[in-house]
């Protein structure tokens, strides 16, 4: 795996936006949206969540290029997405990746 010194954000709302521009005062930050259209939106805007974004900060939603060039990734999600984030991230971790999660809300009964 070809990790640089990239860090990753998982989450593109107020809080995850937030720990991002945070994360680049120091290093370069991948930014992951849920989605491609959301992705799109905030590129071209240069915004998220009513923050406009570091210069640092590269914004995709592709889980596997966040964990092909970040070692260490912070999840930054409701709790109610967790799991299901997790499931999806997954299949591209190996043991040298550290997350650091800041999950917000109710878990889900279960």
């Amino acid at each position: 795996m070809n990790q640089s010194q990239e860090v990753g954000v998982i989450g593109a709302g107020s809080f995850g936006t937030a720990v991002a521009n945070l994360l680049a005062e120091k290093s370069p930050v991948i930014l992951v949206a849920s989605n491609e259209a959301q992705a799109n939106i905030i590129r071209s805007s240069n915004q998220s969540a009513g923050q406009k974004l570091n210069a640092n900060i590269q914004v995709t939603h592709d889980l596997q290029h966040l964990a092909s060039n970040c070692k260490v990734i912070f999840p930054i999600i409701p709790s109610q997405d967790f799991y299901s984030c997790m499931v999806d991230l997954q299949p591209y971790l190996n043991a040298d990746h550290i997350l650091i999660h800041g999950t917000m809300g109710k878990p889900p009964l279960l």
